[in-house]
């Protein structure tokens, strides 16, 4: 019996479940899963006028991420 799962790249099993525009102020909530976890980001399509407001350098204002097996949040 293969295990197709051990053969995926890191993102191979991304899957957006749903994308939902933000009436005011901008941004799209992205919904997904990807590696046993699911996720909701708010993703904007131009950097934040101050670097605080998004993680990192990645345009995400807010993250969530529980692992499915246990429903534990990850990050919040």
């Amino acid at each position: 019996m293969n295990d197709d799962t051990n053969d995926l790249e890191i993102g191979d099993d991304l899957e957006i479940t749903k994308t939902t525009r933000r009436a005011s102020g901008g941004g799209t909530w992205v919904c997904g899963r990807l590696n046993g976890h699911r996720f909701d980001a708010l993703v904007f399509p131009e950097h934040a006028d101050k670097r605080e407001w998004e993680l990192g350098d990645s345009r995400i204002s807010k993250l969530f991420i529980q692992r499915l097996a246990d429903k534990w949040t990850v990050f919040n």
